[in-house]
Order: C-alpha cells, then sequence, then structure tokens
C-alpha cells in the first residue's frame, strides 16, 4: 500500500553549481522551503538571485521497497532542476510554478546510503514561462516548495480530478477522472472503484459508489485516465464562502478486478457552480462580488512564504504564489486567491 515521508529535513546547499558525488565542502544544512539568497526588502539588483546553485541530500531508505515504487515529489523548484540520484541524472525540469515527481527505484540503494542532488537554475531563461516576454515581477530561487518521498505499488493511481455536474438542478451529478500508471514490466488489470461522502461525517455510508469495480487493463510502463460518472445523486450542500461545505470521494484500485486494494486516494472537493458574466461573477445563480487586488510578494514583512525554517524571516525574498493558510485550502478557496498577501495576516 502506498506511504509518504516528509523530505525537507537534512538538506545541504551551496550557492554554486558543485558536481554530484564532489567533496561537501561549501555546503551548510538547511530546511526546505529555501530560498537560494537571503537578500534585503529594497536596493538589490535582481541578478543576485539569478545563479545555478547546489542542493544535496543524503538519506537511507525509511522503510524496504517490498516490491513497490519510490517517488520523490518537488512541490516546487525555482526554475529549472536537474535532480540526480546516486549518479543517474534525469532529465531536466523547466518550470518552477509546476510539480513534478521522479521515479527513483530503478536507482536507490535499498541498504545503503544514498546521494540525492538538486542543480537549481535560477536565472531568468526565456525557454521557460514567465520569461521569454514582459515580466513585471521578481521570480527568486530556490526549492521554495516541501519535498515529499512517496511509496507506491507497480500500478498506482497517478492523479483524481472529481468535476461536480448540473449542481443546481434536481439531477447532480460526479465526472471523475483517474489517471491509472503501470510501473511493471508486464500488463496489469485492476479493478476502479470510487464513492464518496461528506467530509465532517467519515464514518457515515456512502453517498453514492460505483455498483462493482470496473475492470482495467495498462499495459506495460504506460499511464491510462477512465473516466467514471455517478450520477442519481442525492441533494448537495453547495459550498459557498459563508457555508462551505466540503465531501470526499476515495478512490480503491484492486488487483486483478476484484482483489485486495493495493492503492487508495481521497480527493477533497465541493458542489458550486462558478460563471463569469457580463454584470459579474455568479456563485452557484447569486451574483457574487469579488473584491482584491494583485500584489506581488517582493515587499517587506509581506511576503506568504517567509514562514517555515530558520532561513525565512520577514525580509526574505522569495517566489510569489504562495500556498494558501491550511484552513483556507480546507475551506476550498483556492480559486479565489486574487490577494495573495492576505496569506501573511492569517
Amino acid at each position: 500500500m502506498r506511504s509518504a515521508y516528509p523530505f525537507n529535513q537534512g538538506w545541504s546547499y551551496c550557492a554554486q553549481n558543485v558536481a554530484h558525488g564532489l567533496s561537501d565542502d561549501g555546503f551548510v544544512p538547511v530546511t526546505l522551503p529555501h530560498s537560494n539568497v537571503i537578500l534585503p526588502y529594497h536596493n538589490f539588483d535582481d541578478a543576485e538571485h539569478q545563479f545555478v546553485s547546489t542542493y544535496r541530500k543524503r538519506f537511507a531508505l525509511p522503510e524496504a521497497l517490498r516490491g513497490r515504487r519510490l517517488l520523490v515529489e518537488f512541490e516546487g523548484a525555482m526554475i529549472a532542476a536537474t535532480v540526480t540520484l546516486n549518479g543517474h541524472t534525469f532529465p531536466e525540469h523547466r518550470g518552477g510554478f509546476t510539480p513534478f515527481t521522479l521515479d527513483l527505484t530503478p536507482y536507490v540503494d535499498e541498504i545503503g546510503e544514498n546521494l540525492l542532488t538538486v542543480h537549481l537554475d535560477s536565472t531568468e531563461r526565456k525557454d521557460i514561462p514567465p520569461f521569454g516576454h514582459t515580466v513585471d515581477y521578481l521570480v527568486f530561487g530556490g526549492i521554495y516548495r516541501e519535498v515529499t518521498l512517496h511509496y507506491v505499488e507497480p500500478v498506482y493511481i497517478d492523479n483524481v480530478f472529481v468535476k461536480p455536474r448540473h449542481v443546481l438542478t434536481d439531477s447532480p451529478s460526479i465526472e471523475v477522472d483517474v489517471r491509472l500508471h503501470n510501473a511493471s514490466d508486464s500488463e496489469r488489470t485492476v479493478g476502479l472503484y470510487v464513492a464518496y461522502g461528506r467530509e465532517d461525517s467519515p464514518d457515515a455510508p456512502a453517498l453514492a459508489a460505483t455498483p462493482s469495480p470496473v475492470t482495467v487493463s495498462i499495459p506495460a510502463g504506460q499511464s491510462h485516465t477512465i473516466s467514471l460518472t455517478l450520477d442519481a445523486l442525492p441533494k448537495p450542500d453547495l459550498w459557498s464562502p459563508d457555508q462551505p461545505t466540503l465531501y470526499r470521494l476515495v478512490t480503491h484500485v484492486m488487483d486483478g478486478g476484484n482483489g485486495p486494494t493495493i492503492d487508495r486516494r481521497w480527493t477533497r472537493f465541493g458542489f458550486r457552480e462558478a460563471q463569469f458574466k457580463e454584470d459579474g461573477f455568479y456563485l452557484n445563480g447569486q451574483r457574487l462580488q469579488l473584491m482584491g487586488l494583485n500584489r506581488h510578494q517582493a515587499q517587506r514583512r509581506r511576503n506568504p512564504q517567509a514562514r517555515v525554517g530558520r532561513q525565512h524571516r520577514p525580509h526574505l525574498a522569495l517566489p510569489p504564489i504562495p500556498p494558501l493558510p491550511r484552513p483556507v485550502r480546507r475551506a476550498g478557496l483556492a480559486g479565489l486567491r486574487g490577494n495573495p498577501g492576505l496569506a501573511a495576516h492569517r
């Protein structure tokens, strides 16, 4: 079954491009999230944060693989990251605003020490958005979001996308897109089952579920997306800022079609309908006045990302678009963050 381990502690950092495997001289201990350089809040040259730096972590596996795959997930590294594990270098990930995941399994030492190196290019490269045209803000540099180590079965859930439909009618439904990946060397057949209920009533019976597992065959080394629909649902409580009711969908993957569960994932969602019309924004059929502004992050004591780790102080300059505070994310407000500075005043 799936398990996850935070991977933020025990990193070393050097503000230079250091080859994988060379001496640790010049490295300093850091905790992620981290900025590649600490700058004053004014009177600095934006070229000061544009350089290639090196992050390094030595680690042993927290538990045995037992036939599972080992994945590492980076939630954000600004702006181009090249990862090397025990001498194997993965293709460069380009884009500081998108997370990425790498399969470490073929290159990890299951018994001894492993060396993971990240060479981070924080220069403004025209081949990576938002650069290449006019940009009126700074993005800075560093592994500025969290890193997680995941254990998964050879066939696992790669992504789940829940799409409530017709929420204002008498016949609401849910469309669920599930992307599965088969990392084994042979075709695998699995069963897929989904069910949902209110998040505040986890022990209550499911409100709706697939009648029986849907059988799916996935070729070796391939990904496959399956779309399921749950219809004839009971009338839901709609999500709104005044009443942010949330539901939770669980996805099961069963070995052989109807065997034991080999992967399971929960997805939080809400029933709501959002529309922009000529006279404004409508939520659940009612006009809602949106009030906010677009404020960039390079301001003293207004940087929402200056929050984790001893390297992060109020004057620290970090990339924009931070994660929202956990209670706000749980309420489902991620789509309405017009003023990112709000996170600084929680």
